[in-house]
């Protein structure tokens, strides 16, 4: 069982300060159904509003917010059963709608030294073109490909690792780079037709080890990487500063293969791998294809101005160097990203704002009651 949400017009159409309708019911196998029961939910908004209420589930429910200002308005609900209990069985919703999402705009401007931190930044990656260090051919998973564990030298002195696919011969073949999301875990192979694809790890780590090594690696110096407000004072200081060397590096690394058909290279990922595979293209000029989801990292500064914003890291000002806000404006490919009406780890509203930043060939869709890494059944898909 799983709640359904409607809204009145599309979800990105409504003006700041009209009234957005929710008609919201309870659906199990694309059927309505009314169980026993009571749905409790809550409503908050990017201007700071916030409303809560419940009712019964014995019919469906319409409800109404608005949002007064540019920017999203949250939706949650849950269904208690009589004992006040969360009902088994039952997906949450977690959803919303926007306004004037054409007009939301990043919470902070870049830093006065953006453009000197970017141009120094190229320079120095782009003087030391990465290197193949090491090169092990592994068993593929799949017929037609070869398999290889790589790592690449490149400035700064870690090395880039992950597993390149390609097609077995000699024919050009596009490339493309995945970037991993959150975490201490390495990358499964991909593999897919016509492509040269290097999945890296977002570490330089070594792929493949025993549980134990990435363990200790998460108990020790990766634990809460990224987080430390002191560390994220400044670009320089950053854990994120080296991942996006790494990132920017195994981008440029792929177009250095003979196979390479000199025409296609994408750049791909979805939240912290989002964010690498937005800040690679920004850098790398000969990128065609910027294919992000839920993009990790987008208007850090949101609360600022009294946006809904949860996940961390908490704000710092070396932040502002690799936001999404940011560097979108530099990023000339065709970019492509799918985001959540219902994530609050990569909220619509800094998302939103990044695109408005982009000057390229763009889309957007947006999916309603989808959450980070997952979405509910029949969740409306919005396109602008």
């Amino acid at each position: 069982m799983y709640f359904f949400c409607q809204t009145n017009k599309d979800a990105l159409s409504y003006a700041a300060g009209e009234e957005m309708t929710f008609t919201v019911s309870l659906r199990e196998d694309g059927k309505t159904v009314f169980p026993r029961g009571i749905i409790k939910y809550n409503f908050e908004s990017d201007d700071g509003e916030s409303s809560s209420g419940e009712a019964s589930s014995s019919r469906p429910l319409v409800l109404s917010a608005r949002c007064k200002v540019p920017g999203f308005v949250r939706l949650t609900a849950k269904l208690y059963d009589d004992d006040g209990k969360e009902y088994d069985g039952c997906g949450a919703l977690d959803g919303g709608a926007g306004a004037d999402v054409k007009s939301i705009l990043p919470a902070t401007p870049p830093p006065d030294d953006f453009e000197k931190f970017r141009e120094q930044l190229k320079s120095e990656v782009m003087s030391y073109k990465p290197v193949l260090k090491e090169s092990k051919k592994l068993k593929s998973a799949r017929e037609g490909f070869d398999l290889y564990d790589i790592k690449l030298s490149c400035y700064g002195g870690e090395c880039v690792s992950g597993y390149l696919t390609i097609p077995v011969g000699t024919g050009k073949v596009r490339c493309k780079v995945g970037y991993k999301g959150y975490g201490v875990t390495y990358p499964e192979p991909e593999y897919e037709d016509g492509t040269a694809y290097l999945f890296t790890n977002a570490h330089g780590f070594e792929n493949g080890r025993e549980p134990e090594y990435y363990a200790a690696l998460a108990n020790g110096r990766l634990k809460d990487y990224g987080m430390s407000i002191i560390e994220n004072a400044r670009p320089e200081t950053s854990y994120f500063y080296g991942m996006i060397i790494r990132a920017i590096s195994a981008l440029e690394f792929m177009t250095t293969l003979d196979r390479w058909d000199g025409e296609t290279l994408i750049s791909y990922g979805g939240s912290q791998g989002g964010m690498q595979a937005m800040n690679a293209a920004s850098y790398v000029e000969k990128c065609t294809l910027c294919d992000i989801f839920v993009p990790w990292m987008c208007d850090t500064a949101a609360k600022k101005v009294g946006r809904i914003r949860y996940a961390a890291p908490e704000y710092a000002p070396g932040l502002e160097y690799f936001d999404g806000t940011k560097v979108a404006k530099y990023i000339k490919c065709k970019t492509a990203v799918r985001a959540g009406l219902g994530d609050y780890t990569c909220q619509p509203s800094g998302i939103m704002a990044m695109y408005n930043m982009l000057n390229c060939e763009k889309s957007i869709k947006f999916t309603q009651n989808m959450i980070h890494t997952s979405a509910q059944p029949e969740g409306q898909d919005y396109y602008m």
